[in-house]
């Protein structure tokens, strides 16, 4: 089980846009591998930043980020097959805003988890780390936030600048600590009920 895990966690892109691949293939008849293409979206994008996404049924989430300012919370959603993006409007025990977190999806929920919740490193009104055992998770069908208290062997902190991959209904964890230094810990979340 482990080696599996390991070999997910090369082969998973950061997007897991496999899971448009035949939708895209589709619409992208005329390109050929190896070459890259710049897609032309409509609606409101998100900035490059320090965010997180995912990919669920032709759509990528994107949550979070870093505007060079302030932590963003917001979360959007392109239609892969229009190139449209939204700003998704969300209910629930919604996560702070953050950067460096990651996103995972398992089924119609995504998992948000760590990151840094704190702007500044001068911004001592607030330390900007959660319990290692918070995880967040948003529901696709419903739009409705949740907020997962784990139990068991997790980190003592959230992780940061960390990696992050499902595999079947497990979301497994590697990378660093809040004081950024190397945890070198493999932790994995079970995100059955």
């Amino acid at each position: 089980k482990t080696q599996q895990t390991l070999d997910a966690l090369r082969t998973t892109s950061t997007m897991g846009l496999t899971s448009t691949k035949t939708s895209l293939k589709k619409k992208n008849d005329g390109r050929k591998n190896g070459i890259w293409w710049k897609l032309n979206t409509t609606g409101p994008s998100p900035r490059c930043r320090s965010h997180a996404s995912v990919c669920k049924d032709n759509k990528i989430y994107v949550f979070g980020g870093f505007d060079g300012e302030k932590l963003l919370g917001d979360l959007y959603c392109l239609d892969l097959l229009k190139n449209q993006w939204e700003i998704l409007k969300t209910t629930g025990s919604k996560p702070r805003a953050r950067a460096f977190h990651t996103m995972n999806v398992v089924q119609d929920q995504v998992y948000v988890y760590g990151g840094s919740q704190k702007a500044r490193s001068d911004d001592s009104s607030d330390s900007g780390i959660e319990p290692g055992n918070v995880i967040f998770a948003l529901n696709l069908k419903t739009l409705v936030w949740d907020v997962i208290h784990g139990s068991g062997d997790f980190p003592p902190f959230s992780l940061s600048e960390h990696a992050s991959v499902a595999f079947h209904h497990e979301i497994f964890f590697f990378g660093l600590s809040p004081s950024f230094q190397n945890d070198n810990q493999l932790y994995s979340f079970n995100t059955e009920k």
